[in-house]
């Protein structure tokens, strides 16, 4: 069941690629919308009613696609504006996983009441807002990196087969 909910949002996901890159014009803005709209889920679930949670699924992956192409679009460019958009996500995830009711694992775990994965939460949103801010701050370090061929091949090499590998993993 979770192969098969994993690919239909994946496929959602990927065909409202047009809206996401019309939201990611608006950058840091698009994404602080969108995790308004993930902790007004996240709310709903924990306060009226569970299944509201579903909506997550889209929400945060949306907001990841999303943000990966805000981050795009100002990149190269100062490390500064990107280490600080990370470090709020950090503070804020750890404020969320210090007082919240959000776990510290991010794919979840069998004693853990509530996943940060499935569906999504608040703090995986944050997490991936962290991550690509990173890559962010990194882009210029990481542009000259793939510029030598033998990296660049192995980048590509990895990625042609990255889905493969993500799906396999789930099996075994």
């Amino acid at each position: 069941f979770r192969r098969v909910l994993f690919r239909s949002v994946y496929v959602l996901v990927v065909a409202l690629t047009p809206l996401e890159v019309r939201m990611a014009r608006f950058g840091w803005w698009a994404v602080i919308g969108l995790l308004v709209i993930a902790a007004v889920i996240d709310l709903g679930r924990f306060h009226l009613l569970e299944a509201v949670d579903l909506a997550n699924f889209v929400v945060v992956w949306v907001l990841a696609a999303t943000v990966g192409l805000v981050v795009r679009d100002r990149a190269p460019g100062p490390a500064a504006p990107f280490l600080l958009v990370a470090g709020l996500a950090v503070a804020t995830n750890t404020a969320l996983i210090r007082f919240g009711p959000y776990p510290l694992s991010m794919v979840g775990l069998p004693a853990e009441r509530i996943s940060n994965m499935a569906p999504p939460t608040l703090v995986l949103a944050l997490h991936a807002v962290a991550l690509a801010a990173a890559v962010g701050a990194a882009w210029s370090w990481l542009d000259r990196r793939t510029r030598q061929p033998g990296l660049w091949h192995a980048v590509c090499a990895v990625g042609g087969v990255a889905m493969t590998i993500y799906l396999w993993h789930l099996t075994a």
